[in-house]
């Protein structure tokens, strides 16, 4: 395959993305593997997941590069989360292997959409709403993507176990930069659309984003401050996307 049709091949991933899981699939089946290595010296892996992703169309934000991140922690915060890491390790029970697992199932996108769907059966939600709830879910979804990934491939930051390789996981870390995180700012944004489209349980959404979060730190992949930032970035494009959705004649 060439560049081209790679090329032409990502934008159709792309223009299907708000109908469903696609920008899920998107991103971790097109890994754009033609695109040259990009990484800094130092980085042992080839960081081969959609390095240009940042730049991709989005679809409410007017870049990806609109809500980019401050810098990554310096090398003595890092190190202090670092060692807030060993300490969370010894403390995995069972029930913390099981959501680690659980969210683990492949890209953020399908655990979200399938919470989300079952949360509307379960409403009773009329399909037309249902179907608005979907294509607003994954439009947030999307764009906070692009600016996620905007960010990771601005900063190169490295994963905990790169930079202490006696740090255990509990999961394979992903094969892309370490900030922000992308489970944080996928979960940040599907769980603000859902509060609003859904303001009774929108708590109830906010919690199972903290769990999502919580599970990548678990897992020995993530820093804190990973999560936290991309909890925070997801909301943002997911605000966006409901000011954006607010004039679309519900």
């Amino acid at each position: 395959m060439n560049r081209k049709t790679d090329r032409r091949a990502a934008l159709k991933l792309l223009a299907a993305a708000p109908l469903g899981l696609t920008a899920g699939v998107a991103l971790a089946s097109d890994a754009l593997a033609q695109t040259p290595n990009l990484a800094p010296r130092g980085f042992a892996t080839p960081w081969s997941v959609a390095p240009m992703a940042g730049s991709w169309s989005t679809w409410v934000l007017a870049s990806g590069r609109e809500l980019r991140l401050a810098p990554p922690p310096d090398e003595q915060a890092t190190q202090a989360e670092i060692a807030q890491l060993r300490d969370l390790a010894a403390r995995r029970d069972v029930a913390t292997l099981d959501r680690i697992s659980y969210w683990n199932a492949g890209a953020p996108s399908y655990r979200w959409t399938e919470r989300a769907v079952k949360y509307t059966q379960s409403k009773g939600v009329f399909a037309q709403r249902a179907q608005r709830m979907l294509a607003l879910l994954n439009v947030a979804s999307h764009d906070a993507l692009i600016a996620g990934w905007d960010a990771k491939y601005a900063y190169w930051y490295p994963r905990p176990q790169m930079v202490d390789p006696s740090i255990t996981t509990v999961v394979a870390s992903p094969n892309h930069p370490s900030y922000p995180s992308a489970h944080g700012f996928w979960s940040g944004a599907a769980s603000r659309m859902l509060g609003h489209l859904f303001p009774r349980d929108a708590a109830h959404f906010h919690g199972i984003a903290d769990e999502v979060a919580e599970s990548r730190i678990m897992a020995g992949i993530h820093y804190r401050t990973d999560v936290n930032v991309a909890l925070t970035l997801g909301r943002q494009v997911a605000d966006a996307a409901w000011a954006r959705g607010s004039f679309d004649g519900r």
